[in-house]
């Protein structure tokens, strides 16, 4: 398992510069959002970790970083079903 920190990093410091993605507002609907939350365009593709959805909110529960997934495009991503 990857800590946030490097999640971060790889995401954000080595693959690719932040300031081209990073938009104003969120590019999904609905949710509470955290302080001091950035948003960025959805172009990236990564591989994530859950063991479910939230009932209420649809949020993922015990999300964890896997990696990039260079090979698939963000616009064939689709919400996953457990």
């Amino acid at each position: 398992m990857l800590s946030r920190a490097h999640a971060f990093s790889v995401l954000f410091g080595r693959c690719a510069p932040r300031e081209p993605l990073e938009r104003a507002s969120s590019p999904f609907g609905g949710g509470v959002v955290p302080r001091e939350t950035r948003f960025v365009e959805p172009r990236l593709v990564c591989e994530v970790e859950f063991t479910g959805w939230t009932s209420r909110s649809g949020e993922l529960r015990h999300p964890s970083f896997k990696g990039l997934r260079w090979d698939k495009p963000a616009a064939e991503v689709a919400r996953e079903e457990l």
